[in-house]
């Protein structure tokens, strides 16, 4: 049985006060932290900060994503931004309880020449991490291949270290899903789940059919995964802005028009265009998936 089962909730730009509102209606006891009005934790003013710090003192603050601007391992002007944010960023995370960071690895040039320089510089981040006692979670981004990560766990040789494994990522980049799950099992530490088409569009968590979420799932369960699995649907935004296009907008646009498509199949299961219900409707998807139980919304539960 897994660990954690959360969801991000900084869906359409949402604020400190209606992030904590949101947590409390959906009865998220796992909390995974990323923006406030659409931006990092650093530009939190420290009322905000205040609230959010009482608020979560009786909650497990499973993740932060910092939303950190990848540094350049070249460029040292670059590393030294990075550290000196990563540094504000541990401060915060201190304060909130923050259990684990995600991390993205360093931009490079060429991977066999540049991997040792990228891992001794991705040692002295984690160094500072764990003097606070908090987890590294790698998260894939910036169209790195998963053999990168695999050559650079092995580097790393760190079995506290782990991976924020991305299905949906593996599929944009048009990557081989199950030939890309073997060669990273072993580090994954979280589960990251979306799903979409073949042009980014969010779609229903186990209904879009392109993205092999079940086949990844059913191969973390078979294994017997015990670590997160994190919500972090891009449906919720595109159905929120779908919604609201006029009628030149769907006339005009193709790529708006195929979105209209997909809130109107939305509609068509019956199923409300609000932020929370959309969360729950997904989040119990995965919690029979992962729990072998419904989840209970509102009095209601969906099986």
């Amino acid at each position: 049985m897994i660990d954690h089962l959360t969801s991000f909730t900084d869906y359409n730009k949402a604020s400190v006060d209606t992030q904590i509102e949101w947590i409390q209606t959906l009865e998220l006891e796992s909390i995974a932290l990323r923006a406030f009005n659409g931006e990092s934790i650093l530009n939190l003013n420290e009322d905000d900060l205040n609230k959010l710090e009482l608020f979560l003192k009786k909650k497990t603050v499973v993740v932060l994503d910092p939303l950190l601007k990848t540094y350049s391992i070249h460029d040292k002007d670059s590393v030294d931004a990075y550290s000196k944010s990563l540094e504000g960023i541990l401060s915060i995370s201190k304060r909130l309880g923050v259990k684990n960071i995600l991390y993205k690895i360093p931009k490079h040039e060429d991977i066999i020449k540049d991997a040792q320089m990228m891992v001794d510089q991705m040692r002295e981040h984690i160094k500072l991490i764990r003097k606070l006692k908090i987890g590294v979670w790698v998260q894939m981004s910036d169209h790195h291949q998963p053999n990168v990560y695999k050559y650079i766990f092995e580097l790393l040789d760190d079995v506290k270290v782990k991976m924020m494994y991305d299905p949906t990522y593996i599929f944009l980049e048009k990557e081989a899903e199950v030939t890309a799950y073997r060669l990273l099992r072993d580090y994954i530490g979280v589960l990251r789940i979306d799903d979409c088409d073949p042009t980014g569009a969010g779609r229903l968590v186990g209904k879009g059919g392109f993205v092999r979420i079940n086949e990844i799932s059913k191969r973390l369960i078979k294994k017997d995964y015990r670590g997160t699995v994190i919500l972090d649907s891009s449906l919720i935004e595109l159905i929120l802005q779908a919604k609201s296009f006029n009628w030149f907008d769907r006339n005009l646009s193709k790529t708006k028009k195929h979105h209209y498509k997909i809130y109107q199949d939305f509609i068509e299961l019956k199923l409300k265009p609000e932020v929370l219900d959309m969360i729950h409707i997904q989040l119990s998807v995965l919690s029979i998936m992962f729990l072998n139980k419904p989840r209970v919304y509102k009095g209601e539960t969906i099986k």
